[in-house]
């Protein structure tokens, strides 16, 4: 199971807003978008699951994802975080792990809609990584725009949060994600949600997150404890601007310090 050790490292620079609602997609929204139309999917994740809110949510995995939570909403107003990139600089590293597990956090919270967006059209995973049959998506809908796009999104039970999967893999997904119809449709599903985590394709090997991050109000890049270059981890930082990401959360840890695992246990045994 994925250890995440730590949660945020904040830079410190103001966060640019990169993508606000205006008039016309709210209107847009308020024709297009039918929140009815959205199905349910019950999840029964086995052992071998890596959703920390479902196998564990007690446990002190699950406290450093709310850790994660609450430093992302205490970030400056100013900052309008809204829409987030969830990225690594390689394959391997525990990203679509970390966007899964901040979705259920950011969800746990009253009153917070929260979507899940799979960007990695490449290699999506997300539906695999949730034990659910395959369902249309992204790529589906994009191949024929008059269809409506509301039923592809499902509501995760129990953990709260909305998904809208990739779909079938893309090839190359640059022309999707640099078109119009993708530009309107970010724009309707951040002003329909109170929170949108993209989970990404990698930095380092493509060019589809750069394609991404202008939709995304900020990005956090995920590193892989023991595996990932410090010169990888820096390069990813200065493609995707310094300004724009906004921590980085170091995975893969195997265990906390042993003071903080026995507060745990006993905590466990408490409840």
């Amino acid at each position: 199971m994925s250890r995440v050790f730590d949660a945020l490292r904040t830079t410190g620079s103001q966060i640019p807003a990169t993508l606000l609602a205006s008039a016309w997609s709210v209107d847009a929204l308020d024709k297009n978008v039918k929140q009815e139309s959205f199905s349910t999917a019950t999840i029964q994740a086995g052992p071998e699951s890596h959703l920390i809110f479902q196998q564990e949510p007690n446990g002190p995995c699950a406290e450093r994802y709310r850790l994660l939570r609450y430093r992302l909403q205490s970030a400056p107003t100013e900052a309008h975080l809204k829409t987030l990139l969830i990225t690594s600089p390689g394959a391997e590293e525990g990203k679509s792990t970390v966007s899964l597990n901040l979705a259920a956090a950011l969800a746990e919270t009253k009153n917070q809609r929260v979507l899940l967006l799979e960007g990695d059209l490449r290699c999506p995973s997300l539906v695999r990584e949730l034990a659910l049959t395959f369902s249309p998506g992204l790529t589906d809908w994009s191949a024929n725009e008059d269809v409506s796009f509301e039923p592809m999104i499902r509501r995760i039970e129990p953990l709260g949060f909305y998904l809208l999967p990739a779909g079938k893999a893309m090839g190359n997904p640059a022309e999707l994600l640099n078109s119009e119809w993708f530009s309107t449709l970010i724009s309707k599903l951040t002003a329909s949600f109170d929170w949108v985590v993209i989970d990404a394709p990698p930095v380092l090997p493509m060019v589809d997150v750069l394609s991404l991050k202008r939709f995304a109000d900020a990005t956090i890049v995920v590193a892989w404890a023991g595996r990932t270059r410090q010169e990888r981890i820096a390069e990813s930082i200065r493609l995707l601007g310094r300004n724009h990401v906004v921590g980085v959360l170091l995975n893969g840890v195997r265990r906390f310090e042993r003071s903080y695992d026995e507060y745990y246990r006993h905590y466990g045994e408490g409840k």
